[in-house]
């Protein structure tokens, strides 16, 4: 997985150094500690940078690296502020703690392999592991190829107690957090007039 930042080479570098410097760059190096250090390559000739943040001295989030990485994907797909994206670490850890379906269609187009504000009812019933509607938990690998700041977002969740989010206008990114089933409902109904008054959006 090659990390979501700007990448720029020399037109002598040779196809191997490339590929070594991608692949530096790209290690995400996530410490138990509480210290976390994001890697990525900037540079005219693709210096190996390290982004250090503190995290508090909490428990780590998500466990591991690989489920860093899956919980930083729906962020990445589904928010655009990094405010957002750590509302929606949020959301994820807290319907997991309740074992509840997560019931992303982020995950569900992922499985798909297509790119989709809304989904259909038979992508939605699919059995694949990716597919947080008929699977518990978060998916196996990360859907998206998160960047720095959902990362960031994923180690960082916000603090709350919200269960649902839906984006009410997906051109700007605005989106709405619920903790409840009914003030979810309302909050898909902005997205659903959103999605009449601009035909083929959705």
């Amino acid at each position: 997985m090659t990390a979501p930042v700007r990448w720029r080479w020399g037109e002598d570098e040779a196809t191997r150094a490339v590929d070594r410097a991608l692949a530096a760059g790209s290690e995400v190096v996530l410490h138990e500690s509480g210290r976390r250090r994001i890697a990525r390559v900037d540079g005219p000739r693709g210096v190996l940078l390290v982004k250090r943040f503190r995290v508090g001295s909490g428990p780590h989030p998500w466990r591991d690296r690989v489920r860093s990485l899956a919980g930083a994907g729906p962020g990445e797909a589904e928010a655009r502020t990094l405010a957002d994206r750590e509302k929606v670490a949020r959301v994820l850890l807290n319907r997991i703690a309740d074992r509840d379906y997560l019931q992303l269609d982020s995950t569900v187009s992922y499985a798909a392999q297509r790119r989709s504000v809304t989904t259909t009812d038979a992508e939605r019933a699919s059995t694949s592991p990716y597919n947080t509607y008929t699977h518990r938990g978060m998916p196996p690998g990360p859907i998206a190829n998160p960047g720095l700041v959902s990362i960031q977002a994923a180690l960082t969740p916000a603090t709350g107690t919200w269960r649902y989010f839906v984006a009410v206008n997906p051109e700007t990114g605005e989106t709405k957090f619920a903790n409840t089933f009914a003030e979810h409902e309302k909050n898909v109904a902005l997205f659903q007039a959103w999605c009449r008054a601009h035909p083929g959006k959705c």
